[in-house]
């Protein structure tokens, strides 16, 4: 069948790409790789030999050409040292896990026994070489920033402005956080949050009506900025598994249902007399009528 044909190809197809012929024309020939190494890189590649299988050792082509042409010689070593105590590391793990269930055996208890997964070597040698590589273009630790940077950036945000900064626009932008509640207790526009299954983007849109709610109106520049918040960045600022205040999400949803109502009456239109305006009515007659 056309399933069973499929299957037959990927089997074979498997089954090529293990040749060497194939690993050679995918990741190139380990010989040739081998022989661009330097002396230093070849040193630190030959000691590995007692801890790597030589089948994983013949697979490797293309990781040892990214050590020769893109790696400097204390960078490969750096590299292979490594992935050298990385695989004695997991050694020991292994052979500390044989004895403890041989050991659990030995007392009548029934002991599993721990499970040898086959390490991908080449790939690790690889992120390993890739990760060294791009710390290259980091910048220096004397070139980033101190702390006396970051409080500098720090110092003119404030969780409590003054009515004073509001009326003369030294407001400028307004922040979203989640913190606890006992860094947030002087803020003057905070909400509490509780445990709970809401959802996000809802939760975000209620906390920020109930915000804009309780801000002043003589506070304009206040709300202007509470207005001009991003959905989306509280949204990202909210964590996970909350929601808000009952009390506080059952003063919203009257506040929501007393400015539906006047809406309706806004535009509600008044009722007249049929087939013309409406008149005045019997107590608005003149009495000598």
């Amino acid at each position: 069948s056309a399933a069973d044909d499929e299957a037959t190809t990927v089997a074979s197809t498997a089954t090529a790409l293990e040749t060497p012929a194939a690993r050679a024309a995918v990741d190139g020939d380990l010989q040739a790789a081998l022989s661009r190494l330097s002396a230093a890189k070849r040193a630190a590649w030959d000691a590995l030999d007692e801890l790597i299988e030589a089948d994983v050792r013949a697979s490797m082509a293309f990781e040892l050409g990214f050590l020769a042409d893109e790696m400097t010689d204390d960078e490969a070593r750096a590299a292979l040292d490594l992935l050298r105590q990385s695989e004695i590391d997991a050694r020991r793990d292994l052979d500390r896990r044989r004895a403890e269930a041989r050991a659990l055996e030995k007392r009548g208890a029934v002991a599993t026994q721990p499970l040898e997964h086959r390490r991908n070597i080449p790939a690790f040698l690889l992120g390993v070489c890739r990760r060294i590589v791009n710390d290259r273009h980091r910048p220096p630790a004397d070139d980033l920033p101190d702390d006396a940077d970051d409080l500098d950036a720090l110092a003119p945000l404030t969780g409590h402005p003054a009515a004073d900064d509001d009326h003369h626009d030294r407001l400028l932008h307004a922040v979203v956080v989640c913190a606890p509640l006992a860094a947030t207790r002087a803020y003057a526009h905070a909400l509490k949050l509780t445990p709970g299954n809401a959802k996000k983007g809802k939760a975000a849109k209620d906390a920020l009506d109930i915000l804009l709610n309780a801000c002043p109106d003589d506070l304009p520049a206040q709300r202007r900025l509470l207005k001009a918040l991003d959905l989306n960045d509280v949204i990202a600022a909210l964590v996970p598994n909350t929601k808000i205040n009952a009390s506080k999400l059952n003063a919203l949803k009257t506040h929501r249902k007393t400015l539906e109502k006047q809406l309706k009456k806004q535009h509600q239109p008044h009722a007249g007399r049929r087939g013309g305006d409406a008149g005045p009515s019997r107590d608005d007659r003149d009495p000598g009528e």
